[in-house]
Formats: C-alpha cells, structure tokens, sequence
C-alpha cells in the first residue's frame, strides 16, 4: 500500500518561494509529520504548540534541513485569546498564512470545517474555522479578519468598541463587570457572517466616565446602547445580551424597538418576576452589604454562590476568588491573565452601583409582548437551577415563549463558543 503523502492534496499555488503554512499542534507525531512534509516542498512555517522546548527544536532542524524560514509560537487554544495571540505574533514576525492546518495532533475523519465542535476537541476553544478568520488568510480580503477599535462619545461617558466582520450587524452585551472581552471567542467565530460589535459598558474597563460612578439605570445604559447601534450602521440590529446585559437588551427592545430586529436575551437576571421575589431582593441587599463591610471578595463569593454561580469560573478575575469547588482551570496566558485583571477593576462598581440596580429591573412584559422587536429568551442546558435560568423561564412564560436552550452554563459564550455560536446563528437565522 502506497505511504499516504499529507500533501497530494496541495497544488501550485502553495509553490511560490514565499508559500507559509502555520500548523497548530505542531508538536505532536501528526503535527510533526505534516511540517516536515511541507517544509520539503519549500514551504515556510508558522509552528504552533503549547509548549516551546520541542517546537524550537523542530523549527530549527526543518529550517537548517530545508532552507526555509520557521517560526515557533506557543498557544494554547484552550484560552479564548489564543486566536489573538497567534495573530499577533504573525503581525510581529511580518508573517502571511497561506495554508493553515489546524488541531494537527487530533484524528477526526472528513473535512474539518464541517466536523462541527466534535467531543474530542471539547478542551479547545478555537475550531478552524474561527481561528482562520482570527489569523487572517492570504488572498482572504473579508472582513472577519479585521478588528477596528473605536471610542464613541455619549451623554457622560466615552464607550469603547470593537468592530468586526461583515453582514447584518450584531451587537454582544455583556453583563456585571465583564466587558468587550468576554465575547472575544464568539465574535472571531461569527465574523464571517455578521458586522460583530462588542463594547466595554459605561465605566467599565476602556469606558470612562465624565464624572463620579452613579448607579446602575437601565435606561441610561440602553441608550448607550442605540447610540452605539446608530454610530455603526442604520437597519435594525441583531442583539445578544447575556446575563445583565440582557437586562440591557430588554429595555433597549422596549425603548428603542425600531433599532432591533430580534433580540437574544441569555439568562436575564430579572429576579422580580419570580415567585420569590423579595427573598431574591434581599439577597442581593446582603451582597452589597458585605461589600461595603467586607470588601469585593467576600462579597463576590456570597453573590456568586447565592446566584448558583461558584462552579462556573466566572468568579475567576482579579479580586474575586473561585469556589473550591469550581473546576480547575489551566495556567492563564498573559492576555488572558490581563483581561481578567481588568475585569476584576470593574467590580467596585458593578458591587457598589450595579449588583442590585441590574437585579432589581423588571422588563416591561406587556411591552415587549406587543412590540415589533422578536424577542428570543436563551437559558444554558447546565444552568438548571441557577438564579438566571430561573428569571429566563419565568421571563419566556410571562412573553408566552419558550426558552431556547444554548450550550454550557451562564457564561456558555465563552465555555462553548463554537456551539453558542451555530445556535445563535441558527435562532437568528430562523432554524
């Protein structure tokens, strides 16, 4: 039987003397295999693995073997910044990727970009499809590969935003203390299909305030929120809020209906539409109460074990300590370590103005029944029993809806991003 050759498949364009192949889990037999292959067709690599030792060593034996350039990055694409990193350090080597070959030590049969989120890659966040558009393909000229940064001046604050991709427009809200940052994962992934915006809410992170911390309103944040939709283009917007910014999302869609075509509200916190309203509001009063006695981590572990939230690792940000019985987490990259340090600033006021305020709106039902806007309640398939699962049902059956199901826990975008992202695609597309 004929030695399977991994590059048959390949043809002239891939021959040009400046031809680069960048291959993630490069380390492995499989990974090795495909580099050396390529490497003595002349092409140029980008070898990627999670540790630095071998892949030095196999970068530096190819391209003294060969004559060709070899360049050797650790990632590791569990993180959700990985994609990122990756990309930057192409920018930094002046780099371009013609061929990329991704989760080589993995054995999945068929094409992989129509594999799905397969089970043997559940502890990696990035399918190839999403770190494709995050690296940025020669001879792609699509947006998806693009991220403009930008600052929008509005009535006492300045926000900012990330803008990515191409179509529809799409705006991610994040909840609490979290920021643009949160949806890094998600928005590589959809960039293909839609306009991505994502935005560090008022007087979190990137967006400052004119002035000192006022509390939490609903209908100041929601018009940051249309202010932004109308600075990024005119049709009616897609819009996922998660957790708090839901509660955005719902008084956006109430407010301002004629700028949002369907709304995604995942896990709503709106604790005063359940039967036991007042405990819930009570509870929260007890979190901001050991803020202000105890400080932010004492008070973040009360809010996150009272919410059902200590095993999901939201609490892992600088300043806010995980339940011992959250799941173990790998050693944080440095962007991945940086995000979470300045989430972890953002808590003071998400403790002292926000923890209540957010619990404490009450959607606007009849409204939101009545309007023009589609309003889509999201709750996770492993968040039965939690705080926010709980208002998400309570907030589909008072809209007389039923719940769509997303992938993970309450922060599902960012533990399944590639799953939250087909069935967001899928519920936006009507499917």
């Amino acid at each position: 039987m004929p030695r399977y050759d991994p590059t048959m498949s390949l043809g002239p364009r891939f021959s040009s003397p400046d031809a680069t192949a960048l291959i993630t889990g490069a380390s492995s037999e499989i990974g090795e295999a495909f580099a050396s292959a390529l490497a003595s067709l002349g092409m140029n690599l980008i070898l990627v693995a999670r540790t630095m030792p071998k892949l030095e060593t196999l970068a530096q034996r190819l391209a003294n073997q060969h004559g060709i350039r070899a360049t050797a990055i650790a990632a590791d694409l569990a993180d959700l910044v990985a994609a990122q990193r990756i990309r930057a350090s192409v920018d930094e080597f002046g780099l371009r990727v013609d061929l990329l070959i991704s989760h080589a030590g993995y054995g999945l049969g068929g094409p992989f970009l129509g594999a799905g989120f397969a089970p043997d890659l559940e502890s990696s966040t990035l399918t190839g499809g999403g770190l494709e558009m995050a690296i940025g393909m020669r001879d792609s000229d699509d947006e998806s590969t693009k991220t403009r940064v930008e600052i929008l001046k509005v009535p006492g604050a300045r926000l900012y935003y990330e803008v990515r991709g191409s179509g529809p427009v799409l705006l991610m809200i994040p909840g609490g203390p979290a920021d643009a940052g949160a949806f890094v994962g998600l928005a590589a992934l959809l960039a293909d299909r839609y306009t991505v915006v994502t935005y560090d809410p008022r007087g979190n992170s990137r967006s400052g305030l004119d002035g000192p911390p006022e509390d939490w309103r609903a209908d100041v944040q929601s018009d940051d929120a249309a202010r932004l939709l109308a600075a990024v283009g005119t049709a009616p917007a897609y819009v996922l809020g998660s957790s708090g910014g839901a509660q955005i999302g719902l008084d956006l869609a109430t407010r301002h209906p004629e700028q949002v075509r369907t709304l995604i509200a995942h896990e709503p916190p709106a604790v005063e539409l359940l039967p036991d309203a007042a405990h819930q509001r009570a509870f929260f009063r007890e979190v901001y109460d050991t803020f202000r006695s105890d400080g932010v981590g004492p008070a973040m572990q009360k809010f996150l074990v009272g919410a059902g939230l200590a095993e999901t690792g939201l609490g892992l940000v600088e300043g806010a300590p995980a339940s011992a019985g959250a799941a173990p987490r790998s050693e944080p990259t440095p962007e991945m370590a940086e995000m979470r340090a300045r989430m972890g600033k953002n808590l003071d006021l998400f403790l002292a103005h926000g923890v209540r305020q957010i619990s404490g709106y009450r959607p606007e039902v009849s409204v939101l029944r009545t309007g023009s806007t589609r309003i889509v309640v999201g709750v996770g398939d492993a968040s039965r029993g939690q705080l926010a699962h709980r208002a998400g049902v309570a907030l589909a059956e008072r809209l007389g809806t039923n719940v769509v199901h997303f992938p993970g826990d309450h922060a599902g975008y960012g533990t399944h991003p590639a799953a939250f992202a087909e069935t967001l695609h899928n519920v936006l597309t009507g499917r």
